[in-house]
């Protein structure tokens, strides 16, 4: 036996109704046996006879066979008109693929021959054709037996069509056969073991939700409801508390503590690639009072973090007592669970974006693919921002909550692929929610009743937080890794900086993080190749910016950058950088915003600071012209900083002409070095 392969299907309908199409493949034409069938007409063995016709899939069908229990062993056994030498077998596993323990192929003699007898992986998804590839038989087989167990993975696993074919067949032959024409080969997700439930440090007898890993690893934040150790004690209905990793055990779990945690819920809704940004539920008021809505804190130097901020939107409504936000890897897109007068029923999941100004735009409802008049809350983005991880208890029948996963498929943020439960290795008969995979990629978190509900509400059953590992790389291929240090130019010592990284069009990749007080370490991924603006900025510091190139990258995908910063100290000079003017005039150009943008920061950081603006030319023409187009241009600069409101008292403008050249004008390349404007710090 040879060329076992899977041909995997996440999502999408499948249709199969064209049996004319299929005459390679030759489907079961009789049934001989069946046991531990869950009935004698529906679900029955009788359901596999002929073509695949149980859509929609991964769904339970009762025109497709299963067994009398969803942890149960059984078999069935069915009969084919022409007996054939076969080197296919096509098995349409129509719900809870992977609990097809043996195949077992009849000759005509009535002899057995087992062909398949899988492996206990665990696989994630609802369905699949099942394509087992074996050397041509000599022998002719008219009959084929299938082996159901699902007591060891419990789940109501259905099997609707069975083929078999001479020739072996490709994937894209098999989609032309049979009519897979809304087949998905991409598997979003699977899980290499069983989930585990972390211990007493973390769970207790109280509520555990919304768990998040730190990017490394290290720290796992999470909230306890009604705990004696909250903020107003159990009157209080959630705090945030976080456990450290320390020689692979999760320490005792500890409450963060203001001014993260009040009187108010609290909740972590996501955490910077970098770790030094958190956004918060809630909209913290600066009278100490909160509103519904997100907030954004800031690690502190000493470790500890700032007061909440609340993000501003253009238009915002809760009209539900929940709320639930996530913030994407660049910062840029905001997922909620909130209810609008636009909902469909209870909490809907919308989308948010960042504008330019630091402000979000309205809320975005995300469709009826996506939500239902039921509930769906804690959204979860991947990296890319391409697939949607939430839970709802509005697409199934079931009443308590299940964990689903949909595929974007445009920039609309309105069309989806049809929403798939995650698989039984996390949802289970009773609560499970708050999915999200750590920065590192090696396990998905989640909260879960583990199939129980307590007698009376959900509110008073135990949630616990559990952990899967995943079967996947640590990290996305195209993840590029810019890391470097960022250090005080003039005594090497390490600067508490902010870097931010973003490409030039407005639409673009953007991501900032904030380096290490102690080390000046910093470190930024970023997804997309292209030309990015570097900009870093500290208090006490000049501005620094670079425009860095990723188009060409290194094999390692790591790129290093060490940052000098100038401290603003008397007689500092810097020229502005990116500073352009219509040729031979003091007209700034559009293109010039961005710097003269980053000298009005500056200013605003120091208010008392006074500088010189020192227009200069190259040697090109008459010396006279020089000095006046020189003044002229260092007074645009000196108007732009007025009209922002910055006190003409701190500004002074001179034009030096051709003095004091950089280069030598010898080359245009140097001549325009030489035509600058540049900044002299006269007083702090």
């Amino acid at each position: 036996m040879r060329n076992l392969s899977y041909l995997l299907i996440i999502g999408g309908i499948l249709l199969f109704n064209q049996p004319a199409k299929s005459q390679d493949i030759q489907w079961a034409d009789s049934l001989v046996f069946q046991y531990n069938n869950y009935g004698e007409e529906d679900f029955s063995g009788n359901k596999v006879i002929g073509s695949p016709d149980s859509e929609p899939y991964g769904r339970l069908n009762r025109n497709a066979f299963r067994l009398n229990s969803d942890r149960a062993y059984g078999t069935f056994t069915v009969a084919y008109a022409n007996p054939i030498r076969v080197s296919q077998i096509i098995i349409i596993e129509n719900f809870l693929p992977n609990r097809v323990a043996k195949v077992i192929l009849i000759d005509t003699e009535g002899n057995e021959h087992k062909i398949y007898e899988p492996d206990k992986e665990v696989i994630n998804i609802p369905a699949r054709v099942l394509n087992i590839n074996i050397d041509k038989t000599k022998y002719k087989v008219g009959r084929l037996s299938i082996h159901l167990n699902s007591l060891d993975k419990q789940g109501w696993a259905e099997i609707d069509a069975v083929g078999i074919s001479e020739k072996i067949h490709s994937s894209k032959e098999l989609d032309q056969l049979i009519d897979l024409d809304n087949l998905d080969f991409e598997e979003s997700v699977k899980f290499a073991a069983e989930k585990e439930k972390l211990t007493e440090n973390i769970n207790t007898s109280y509520a555990e939700a919304k768990p998040i890993l730190s990017p490394d690893g290290k720290i796992l934040y999470f909230v306890r409801q009604n705990a004696p150790e909250n903020f107003a004690g159990k009157s209080d209905d959630q705090d945030i508390y976080y456990s450290s990793l320390i020689n692979g055990k999760w320490t005792l779990a500890q409450n963060i503590g203001s001014p993260l945690n009040d009187k108010y819920p609290n909740g972590i809704c996501s955490i910077s690639p970098d770790g030094n940004k958190i956004w918060v539920i809630n909209a913290y008021g600066s009278d100490g009072e909160v509103a519904d809505g997100i907030s954004e804190s800031y690690k502190m130097p000493d470790g500890t973090w700032s007061k909440p901020e609340k993000l501003e939107f253009e238009e915002f409504q809760n009209l539900n007592r929940y709320q639930d936000y996530f913030v994407s890897a660049s910062g840029k897109t905001l997922l909620m669970a909130i209810e609008t007068e636009e909902t469909f029923g209870d909490q809907d999941i919308y989308v948010s974006f960042k504008k330019d100004d630091g402000m979000w735009t309205k809320p975005k409802n995300l469709g009826r693919i996506i939500n239902t008049e039921n509930i769906e809350y804690a959204p979860f983005l991947s990296a890319d921002e391409k697939i949607l991880y939430f839970s709802s208890n509005g697409h199934a029948p079931q009443p308590e909550s299940d964990v689903y996963y949909s595929k974007r498929l445009d920039d609309t943020w309105l069309n989806w692929s049809k929403p798939t439960n995650i698989g039984y290795e996390i949802n289970t008969s009773g609560w499970d929610s708050y999915f999200a995979i750590s920065a590192n990629s090696k396990y998905a978190y989640f909260v879960s009743t583990d199939g129980q509900i307590a007698e009376g509400s959900l509110e008073q059953a135990n949630k616990d937080i559990y952990r899967i590992p995943l079967d996947i790389e640590p990290a996305p291929e195209n993840i590029i890794v810019l890391s470097g240090k960022v250090f005080n130019k003039n005594n090497n010592l390490p600067v508490y900086a902010k870097v931010h990284l973003k490409t030039f069009n407005k639409d673009g990749y953007e991501s900032f993080t904030m380096s290490s007080a102690k080390t000046g370490d910093y470190t930024i991924k970023l997804s997309e190749k292209g030309s990015y603006e570097l900009l870093v900025e500290a208090e006490g510091f000049i501005d620094y910016s670079d425009t860095l190139n990723f188009n060409e990258i290194p094999p390692s995908r790591q790129v290093t950058k060490y940052i000098d910063l100038d401290p603003v100290l008397i007689g500092q000079k810097f020229n502005l950088d990116n500073l352009f003017f219509v040729q031979s005039k003091a007209d700034l150009l559009p293109e010039s915003e961005p710097a003269l943008e980053k000298l009005y920061s500056l200013m605003l950081r120091n208010p008392s600071m006074k500088i010189e603006l020192g227009g200069y030319t190259d040697n090109q023409g008459y010396k006279s012209a020089n000095i006046r187009l020189s003044q002229e241009r260092a007074d645009a600069v000196g108007e732009y900083l007025l009209n922002r409101g910055v006190d003409r008292k701190r500004i002074k403008s001179v034009g030096y002409g051709p003095s004091s050249p950089i280069a030598p004008n010898d080359t245009e390349e140097n001549r325009a070095r030489n035509r600058r404007v540049e900044v002299t710090i006269l007083e702090i």
